[in-house]
C-alpha cells in the first residue's frame, strides 16, 4: 500500500471511529441524538468515500482536490478531522507528485 492510500484510509477509519460524538455545532444546545445519528451515517458515508478514494489511489494518482472535495463534507457535520491526519494526507499527495515529476 503506498502512502496515500495509506494515510487516506488511516482518516477514514479514524473519523469512522468518532463518528457518534464530539460534533462541534453554532448553537449552543446539544444535538439531539437523531440529529446524531443522522450526522454519524453522513460521517461513515464521506469515510467510505475516502476508503473507494484510497483504493484508486493503489492504481492511479490521487489529487489533493480529489481529496479536499471529501474532506470539506465533513465540515458541515462539524466533524473536523484531526489536523495532522490531514496534514499526513496532503504531504503525502505532494511526495507522491514530487515522485513522479521526477
Amino acid at each position: 500500500m503506498n502512502a496515500v492510500s495509506q494515510s487516506l484510509r488511516t482518516l477514514a477509519a479514524y473519523q469512522r471511529e468518532h463518528a457518534d460524538y464530539g460534533y462541534v455545532v453554532q448553537h449552543p444546545q446539544n444535538l439531539t441524538q437523531a440529529e446524531m445519528s443522522v450526522r454519524a451515517a453522513e460521517v461513515r458515508e464521506i469515510a467510505t468515500r475516502l476508503d473507494e478514494l484510497a483504493a484508486e489511489g493503489e492504481t492511479r494518482a490521487v489529487t489533493y482536490d480529489e481529496f479536499d472535495a471529501l474532506r470539506s463534507r465533513f465540515l458541515p457535520l462539524g466533524k473536523l478531522p484531526p489536523g495532522e491526519l490531514v496534514s499526513a494526507v496532503a504531504h503525502a499527495i505532494t511526495a507522491a507528485e514530487v515522485a513522479r515529476a521526477g
